[in-house]
């Protein structure tokens, strides 16, 4: 009893989740005379229809209701292993408190998961890989001390010395943007920050009646609307694109579209198809805890079904939120499919710059025209995650969409050329300055 779940307080401003002690129950033992005895702990909902009667239960913005179409309270029960989810029902039916148990739920300590044919697989790659850095490290080491250099390069590729030199490597390239940088690492920490509040969302919550009216305070929306920061890399990809492009075309570098395809594709695909590996494999065995289980099957199941869509770089097209392998791995669509149509706008531009720049304005407004028609017949709102009967067509039709998204890329491959042609002028002091504030 001290394990499982208590009737939380403050049900009626939105604590509805008391997950008890799941330790406590699993790491329960007890070697008695006729049977080992160990603790089971199961999740399922208890049903109170008297509180749906409370107005106090919905949230300001329709629909909110957090107990409609017969949700009830989450409840832990802990018991011995022995017994089914049928016993917890009954015992709930003592009370008269309608419940639903399912023993997918139930967890022991028997049962947690334990390593599997795909988890060896996986960690043999990875104990494989670890040997060739090691490897790769050695020789890098040998050589440098002999002061020679290597017999072919790829033997360097693994070097944890040659990489990390790399990696913490300060000096300043001519040929890069080096405001980028900056803009990549605010952007990156925003997305971060505004993932981190949309996540703990979906978490127990003990005023969960007032995530409404937190949200719509304007110093949160900012974190909450996250997605305008995709738009920045979206933006920093055009501009790099096209500055690459025009530096490799001064320099007379033959274009190569199939070469430039694959070299996209293979410098993504591997560490995609890695992370999905670690998915369906291993993941499961990464924590424990009274949902973690359902956590694991929410992001492995649709990995496990649709893993081919993450690695072409089309499930955008067919699948939404949670359906999707890699729910993040959306942008890596989109910008692929963007890369794709990209030579399209490429070439022309160093033969026609002018009219190319002009057509690609003309796309940027097209765009930007799709997503106010998409917002105004969708309804969109600056917080769709909170309203449930749209959020998946929001997504669907708006946040994965590359005609959407498109505007911000045009954005980025127009600036990208206007940066590559006036990158060797000098500017008046006020000027610079303009710019700056600008």
């Amino acid at each position: 009893f001290d394990a499982g779940s208590k009737i939380p307080s403050g049900i009626f401003t939105g604590n509805f989740v008391d997950l008890g002690f799941f330790e406590e129950c699993v790491d329960t033992y007890d070697n008695a005379t006729t049977a080992i005895i160990s603790g089971k702990y199961c999740i399922g909902l208890m049903h109170f229809t008297n509180l749906h009667e409370s107005s106090r239960l919905q949230l300001p913005q329709s629909p909110r209701s957090l107990l409609e179409a017969g949700v009830g309270l989450p409840s832990a029960t802990c018991l011995p292993s022995a017994c089914s989810t049928d016993d917890i029902e009954k015992i709930y039916e003592i009370f008269d408190i309608p419940s639903n148990f399912d023993e997918v739920l139930c967890q022991t300590k028997a049962s947690q998961a334990k390593l599997d044919n795909g988890d060896i697989a996986m960690i043999s790659f990875f104990v494989i890989v670890l040997g060739i850095m090691l490897c790769s490290t050695i020789y890098d080491v040998i050589i440098t001390y002999l002061q020679k250099k290597p017999i072919n390069p790829l033997f360097l590729a693994f070097s944890i010395l040659t990489n990390g030199r790399k990696l913490i490597e300060t000096t300043n390239n001519p040929n890069q943007i080096s405001c980028i940088h900056g803009i990549r690492v605010l952007s990156m920490m925003w997305i971060l920050i505004g993932h981190k509040y949309v996540i703990a969302t979906n978490l127990p919550i003990r005023n969960y009646l007032y995530l409404s009216e937190f949200i719509e305070e304007p110093a949160n929306m900012l974190i909450f609307n996250k997605f305008l920061a995709v738009d920045t890399f979206l933006v920093v990809g055009g501009i790099v694109l096209v500055y690459t492009f025009m530096g490799s075309m001064e320099n007379k570098t033959k274009f190569n579209i199939i070469s430039y395809y694959i070299h996209r594709y293979l410098r993504l695909t591997p560490l995609v198809a890695v992370v999905i590996g670690i998915y369906v494999t291993i993941l499961k065995h990464f924590g424990s805890g009274p949902i973690w289980p359902n956590m694991v099957d929410i992001l492995a199941n649709p990995c496990k079904d649709y893993w081919y869509l993450a690695l072409l770089y089309v499930q955008n097209f067919f699948l939404v939120g949670s359906e999707m392998c890699m729910v993040q791995a959306w942008y890596l669509s989109v910008d692929f499919q963007l890369i794709l149509i990209s030579p399209i706008l490429l070439l022309p531009l160093k033969r026609w710059p002018r009219i190319t720049l002009v057509v690609m304005g003309i796309l940027a407004v097209c765009s930007s025209i799709a997503a106010f028609l998409s917002s105004w017949f969708l309804e969109i709102t600056m917080n769709m995650f909170l309203d449930t009967d749209k959020y998946n067509d929001y997504k669907r039709y708006f946040y994965y969409a590359p005609w959407i998204r498109g505007s911000s890329w045009l954005i980025g491959l127009i600036v990208g050329y206007v940066i590559f042609k006036v990158k060797r002028k000098q500017f008046q002091f006020a000027v610079n300055k303009v710019s700056w504030i600008f």
